[in-house]
């Protein structure tokens, strides 16, 4: 792979490390934009098989998703340019709250800025979820295993995990047309 694309990768996922406040879930509307919308390297269908991979995987989705979109486009190098870019600005953000952090720690203004971005996460969330939901929800069978994976989550408390399996084997024997 070229030079060219694994920077354009590595660039790519550390700016939208550097300005994602909220965690992993909130960089996936992000990603799915610069990915998808803007360098075109995924079409949609690619990118919301890259998430439900990357959500049943260990570890951090935003992490899992820059693994997996970097490997798709750009082999392992693309992978680990991915990987270290939307890593990155979170680490030398962390580095530096670390150093100082008496010094945040009871600042009205800083717990000011918080209290006030933290309505635009949900925002982000309630958006990356409605867009991945009219990609993925194409017939009743799709309302089906949304409304069991609501009401497993949310009623009965299985586990993410146990609803991703679920619906995955559900999909492979309703869809194996």
């Amino acid at each position: 792979m070229g030079k060219k694309l694994i920077w354009n990768l590595f660039w790519t996922f550390c700016k939208i490390g550097a300005f994602t406040i909220g965690g992993g879930y909130v960089m996936l509307p992000l990603i799915e934009n610069a990915i998808v919308r803007e360098k075109k390297w995924l079409d949609s269908e690619e990118y919301l098989d890259i998430i439900a991979v990357s959500q049943s995987a260990p570890g951090v989705i935003a992490v899992n998703a820059a693994v997996s979109v970097g490997y798709r486009i750009a082999g392992l190098s693309g992978a680990v340019a991915a990987t270290i870019g939307a890593a990155l600005p979170s680490f030398l953000i962390i580095l530096v709250v670390a150093r100082f952090f008496l010094l945040f720690q009871d600042n009205k203004y800083v717990e000011a800025f918080f209290l006030g971005a933290r309505p635009a996460v949900v925002v982000l969330l309630i958006f990356a979820a409605y867009n991945m939901g009219k990609k993925a929800i194409k017939d009743k069978a799709g309302v089906a295993i949304l409304l069991f994976g609501l009401v497993g989550n949310l009623v009965l408390h299985l586990h993410p995990i146990v609803v991703i399996i679920w619906a995955g084997l559900f999909g492979a024997l309703y869809y194996r047309n």
